[in-house]
């Protein structure tokens, strides 16, 4: 279990200087009321989520069969649209980095039952943004550093939530591993290269692509042009090299214009 608490160690301040005493009690209450809630949301999900894998498995099989699988699926992401609809800017992120994961994987020759799996990963990737204060969501500015780390516990957090649930155990990995980088400079365990899950990788330039071609509050969508050469800049670094080259030639090359 995941809980968030407040640390008291920074005083909220206004343009014309630090917050009378009255005024910074009524925000430390405002800010806990808040967090409260978002331990509250996340306890129920991990809640819903042990309660119905145990009814998915009430016959006494050691894993639900494919209706049961898919019945599962179905529950859970609409569980995970009231993440997308905590962040305005985000509607339909979810399914469109799903949609961009499936055709990335096909062009990179992966299975059936490998692209299942990469499907449920990547309409999950940001479960754990539940636990996330919708003011650092949907923060018009620059983040804190201490608003950054609280994003970079998201991947734990939607971890922790799948944990129970055998048969997604791949898609936790992408859930998990979506924000490491090539280089090893990600996060939250720098993994490095082909160490990161190879899903995990597909999903970690898809869900950038479609972040960068969609509007966000603290920016305009970018042209396509101009995230593609994004995604060249990072490639080596932040993407695999490989399937940056082609998500480009393949997947990319296929949209509409």
């Amino acid at each position: 279990m995941v809980i968030f608490t407040n640390g008291g160690n920074n005083m909220p301040s206004t343009c014309s200087g630090l917050l009378d005493e009255g005024s910074y009690i009524e925000e430390l209450k405002k800010q806990n009321n808040e967090l409260l809630n978002i331990n509250y949301r996340l306890q129920r999900m991990i809640y819903q989520t042990y309660s119905l894998y145990a009814s998915l498995n009430h016959t006494g099989h050691s894993s639900p069969d494919i209706n049961n699988k898919e019945a599962y699926f179905k529950t859970i992401t609409a569980l995970t649209s009231t993440i997308d609809a905590k962040d305005t800017y985000t509607r339909n992120h979810s399914k469109n980095v799903a949609r961009y994961a499936v055709s990335l994987g096909k062009s990179l020759g992966l299975s059936e039952k490998e692209l299942t799996g990469m499907r449920y990963g990547a309409v999950l990737h940001d479960i754990g943004k539940i636990g996330i204060p919708d003011a650092i969501l949907n923060k018009p500015g620059k983040l804190t550093e201490d608003e950054f780390k609280i994003i970079m516990g998201h991947p734990s957090i939607g971890a922790s939530i799948l944990a129970p649930i055998d048969f997604l155990k791949d898609s936790r990995d992408i859930v998990e591993h979506h924000h490491e980088r090539y280089d090893g400079c990600g996060y939250p365990f720098g993994l490095k290269g082909e160490s990161i899950p190879f899903a995990a990788r597909i999903v970690g330039i898809v869900d950038s692509w479609d972040a960068m071609t969609s509007d966000r509050s603290y920016r305009c969508a970018l042209s396509r042009e101009k995230a593609i050469r994004q995604l060249e800049d990072g490639s080596g670094s932040q993407f695999d090299p490989i399937m940056v080259k082609t998500f480009i030639n393949s997947v990319i090359s296929s949209l509409s214009s």
